[in-house]
């Protein structure tokens, strides 16, 4: 009769962040602008504001996620 083991693993489960920063072309001037993504509320992608720079953005989506960890 065959024996089932069961082995603990030491990885870490990794799950992906609620916000992420999505980038997009304005339709008129052709720039591109960033917005903040909210996975779990996904209503208004205007909610937590558009940036012209991408690091602005990665700097407010940090805070969020640090805010908003389940």
């Amino acid at each position: 009769m065959p024996v089932l083991l069961t082995i603990n693993s030491q990885r870490a489960i990794t799950m992906e962040p609620r916000f992420k920063v999505l980038d997009f072309i304005h339709a008129t001037s052709g720039a591109t602008r960033y917005r903040i993504y909210d996975g779990k509320n996904r209503g208004d992608a205007n909610k937590h504001g558009v940036y012209d720079d991408r690091a602005d953005a990665d700097s407010v989506c940090a805070k969020l996620n640090a805010e908003h960890k389940e």
